[in-house]
Order: structure tokens, then sequence, then C-alpha cells
């Protein structure tokens, strides 16, 4: 049976991936994390555990973290790029998603995976 929820090291795991994108992209700022920034992460590893189970891939927590950082780095579109937070991140999840799913065509989240995971 699937686990149901995200667990507090997947979470930690992805904040502090999180930080890392965030300064690549942002020529090396750091975020400021707020406690909507936790409920929209929250929100958004649960979506990206959807897309995993709808596509029978492996749920453990390394293969959505992994994933995480792949949705995350493969955004190239600059309207998110100049607002890039993760709630905004999450309510623009299923635009950004088909964004780099036409760009990535095939199995998109093993294909992001394989390119971006380190």
């Amino acid at each position: 049976m699937p686990k149901k929820t995200i667990s507090n090291e997947l979470f930690q795991k992805a904040v502090d991936k999180w930080f890392l994108i965030y300064a690549e992209k942002n020529e090396g700022e750091n975020y400021a994390f707020q406690a909507k920034d936790g409920l929209h992460l929250k929100q958004l590893l649960n979506k990206i555990r959807r897309k995993h189970l709808d596509k029978e891939l492996a749920i453990e927590d390394e293969n959505l973290l992994d994933s995480f950082a792949a949705y995350v780095g493969a955004i190239r579109d600059p309207w998110v790029l100049d607002n890039f937070t993760i709630p905004i991140l999450n309510s623009k999840f299923n635009e950004i998603y088909i964004k780099i799913k036409r760009r990535n065509p095939g199995n998109t989240i093993e294909r992001l995976r394989a390119k971006w995971s380190n």
C-alpha cells in the first residue's frame, strides 16, 4: 500500500534542494521562506507524487525528490522565472508540467529525473 503523506524527511530535503536551485537561478540570492511556502511545497510534492502514481513510478522519497528537482530545474517560462516562488510553482503546476512535457516528449518524469537529478 503506497504511503499517503509526504514524510518530514522528504519535506526537509525538498526545502534544502529548493534553496540550492533558487540561488542557482537567481544569481546567489537567498529565498525568504515563509509558512505559506511550507504549505505550498507540501502540496507541490503531493502533485508530483500523484503524477508518479498515475504513471506507476516509484514513490519513494528519493524518487519524489529527484522529480521535484527535475520539475523545478526544467522551468524555462520567463514569467515563471521572474516570479520564481513556491506558491507560483504550486499554483501553476499543470501549466508548467504541460510546457515541460511538450519540450520533452515521452515519459516526462523519468526523462527529466535522468537529466536534472544530482
